[in-house]
């Protein structure tokens, strides 16, 4: 007889892939039903058959119109898909979800947007990780370019807080620079990293936060310069990081 296949199961070269029962157990139809969608979705930017953009508007508009999808089920998708290395499904529904922000206040809009961005930045790390030529490719088409369009959004958000608004632009810069150099775009990073640079030292109030921010700048600039094979750059960014972290640390014992 032969075996039934698991509901948001797929078969690959003989092989079938399941999001683990244990991790995540639908509460409602449309969980099943948005394991269908986004497996054409996943097909067409694997497959590059010129489906692409099509399949990822249907996610998109099945989000839209099921109303049996709540806001937690889509997180809990997400993490499931990232935990079990569906990559790509989980990248494609944050992609959709980014899509359908929900009316909120400055403040609100401004960490909602964090949070997503955060949680691509995750999941495009490990599609680069993975070291096949496809995944990179699907990382920078549909994960830095999504990050670097909500970062765009951010800055059109009026009415944040200052303080609020330098720190998720500082670390959404950081996030982007460490992608870009895992991807060996080292001058683009250095780039992100400096304009991160310039928003620590014009906008970051507390000296220890803003030292620890600082070093930790700057050791990655370094760590881009070293890969690039300029060693006596990169060590006088080792040298500014150590000076940053160690005015971190006494900043934090004069405090207590």
């Amino acid at each position: 007889m032969a075996s039934q296949q698991e509901p948001g199961s797929t078969t690959q070269g003989g092989q079938c892939s399941t999001v683990p029962r244990s991790n995540f157990v639908p509460k409602s139809f449309g969980c099943f039903q948005i394991y269908a969608v986004l497996l054409r979705a996943e097909l067409a930017i694997q497959t590059r058959n010129g489906e692409e953009r099509k399949s990822m508007c249907d996610v998109t508009q099945f989000l839209t119109t099921c109303r049996d999808l709540s806001q937690a089920d889509i997180s809990k998708l997400v993490d499931d898909f990232t935990e079990s290395k569906h990559l790509v499904r989980a990248l494609v529904l944050l992609r959709a979800e980014c899509d359908l922000r929900p009316p909120l206040n400055p403040q609100e809009s401004a960490l909602w947007l964090e949070e997503r961005t955060t949680k691509i930045y995750k999941v495009t790390r490990a599609l680069i990780d993975e070291k096949t030529q496809r995944k990179r490719e699907i990382a920078v088409e549909y994960g830095i370019k999504k990050m670097e369009d909500l970062l765009s959004d951010f800055r059109q958000i009026n009415g944040v807080l200052p303080c609020l608004r330098a720190n998720i632009e500082m670390s959404c810069l950081n996030d982007l620079a460490h992608l870009y150099d895992n991807i060996e775009e080292l001058k683009v990073s250095r780039m992100l990293s400096q304009e991160a640079l310039k928003i620590i030292e014009k906008k970051i109030k507390g000296s220890k936060l803003k030292n620890h921010f600082y070093g930790y700048v700057l050791h990655n600039i370094g760590t881009s310069f070293a890969k690039d094979g300029d060693l006596r750059k990169a060590e006088s960014y080792f040298v500014r990081a150590l000076e940053a972290y160690k005015k971190a640390s006494s900043s934090a014992v004069v405090t207590k």
